[in-house]
C-alpha cells in the first residue's frame, strides 16, 4: 500500500462520543489527526447526538443502556441491526476499520464479522482493570468474540498496563502506542509553563495518573524547558 494514499477510515466505538469520557476524546482526536492528514474518516458508533465531527459523518448504531463497570459511567449497546450495518458498510467501502478495544459482540463485532475481506482491522486497547470484576467480565467477552479476534490484522494498546491486560486476558501481544495529544491548541508564544496552572480533570484513583502528574511537574519546577 502506499504512503501516500488516502484511506477511508472506519472509527469503531460501542459507546456515545456525547461523552467527555477518555475514549470518545481518543476517537475525536485521531479522527480529526487523520481527516487533517487528507483521510476520509467515518464514526460507526453506539447512540448518540452528534451527526458529524470534523466533517466525518457519524453512524448512531445503537441503542446504549448506561452501566457502571471498571469504576466508570459508560454506556453499552444493545444489539444492533444487522442488515443496517451491512448496508452502511456496503455505501462506505471501508479501507481500515479500527476498533476501540476490548469490544461489544453486539455492536464492534457484528461490524468486524460483516466487514469486507478487504477492509483492514486493527484494534487499540484502552482499559486498565480495577477489580477482579473487571478481569473476570474481559475473560468472558475473550469467550464471547470466538474466532472474532484473528480478524485483526494488528492491535496496539495505549500503555503498558493496558499492553498487559490484552495479552493476560485476550492472550494478545500489542505494541504501545500512547494516546494522542493535539499540543498546539496548548502551545502559546513566550508563555511560561511554570507560572501557569495545571488542571486534572479525573478521579483521585491511582489508575488515572495524578501522582505522574505531579512528579513531572516537579520535574520542570527544577529543569523547565
Amino acid at each position: 500500500m502506499s504512503e501516500n494514499r488516502k484511506l477511508k477510515v472506519g472509527l469503531v466505538f460501542d459507546d456515545s462520543l456525547d461523552s467527555t469520557d477518555g475514549v470518545a476524546q481518543y476517537v475525536k482526536t485521531l479522527g480529526s489527526w487523520l481527516s487533517g492528514q487528507g483521510h476520509a474518516v467515518c464514526y460507526l458508533v453506539g447512540q448518540t447526538k452528534l451527526e458529524s465531527w470534523q466533517g466525518g459523518r457519524v453512524y448512531s448504531l445503537a441503542k446504549n443502556q448506561t452501566v457502571y463497570f471498571n469504576g466508570n459511567k459508560l454506556s453499552i449497546p444493545l444489539p444492533a441491526n444487522q442488515k443496517r450495518l451491512k448496508r452502511v458498510l456496503g455505501v462506505e467501502k471501508f479501507d481500515v476499520l479500527h476498533v476501540m478495544m476490548p469490544h461489544s459482540p453486539f455492536l464492534a463485532q457484528r461490524i468486524i464479522k460483516h466487514a469486507s475481506s478487504q477492509t483492514t482491522v486493527v484494534g487499540t486497547f484502552h482499559i486498565f482493570p480495577a477489580s477482579k470484576l473487571a478481569e473476570l467480565g474481559g475473560r468472558v467477552l475473550r469467550l464471547a468474540y470466538f474466532n472474532n479476534l484473528r480478524r485483526f490484522d494488528a492491535v496496539v494498546s495505549v500503555s503498558p498496563v493496558a499492553q498487559n491486560y490484552a495479552r493476560k486476558t485476550f492472550r494478545i501481544e500489542s505494541q504501545v502506542v500512547p494516546n494522542p495529544v493535539d499540543v498546539a491548541r496548548f502551545a502559546k508564544k513566550n508563555s511560561n509553563f511554570i507560572n501557569g496552572r495545571v488542571v486534572f480533570l479525573g478521579r483521585l484513583v491511582q489508575r488515572k495518573g495524578c501522582n505522574q502528574l505531579l512528579k513531572a511537574f516537579a520535574l520542570l519546577s527544577k529543569d523547565p524547558f
